[in-house]
């Protein structure tokens, strides 16, 4: 099986906080609480590149 590369939001959040992808996905599950305020920023970071990465993805209308 390839081995592929992860280019996901939890990826991209935690380079952008300096923090582990694990960490992300953890406060995103609801693993891990997210009471601190380090922690509610990376929720918050997760969620604005969460919607920038939906809105580049959009599909758009084809007409003919």
């Amino acid at each position: 099986m390839e081995n592929k590369k992860r280019d996901d939001i939890a990826t991209l959040t935690a380079k952008a906080c300096k923090c582990t992808p694990t960490y992300v996905r953890l406060l995103i599950n609801g693993d891990r609480n997210s009471n601190t305020e380090r922690a509610k920023a990376i929720v918050k970071q997760y969620d604005i590149i969460k919607k920038a990465k939906e809105s580049l993805i959009m599909p758009t209308e084809v007409t003919n």
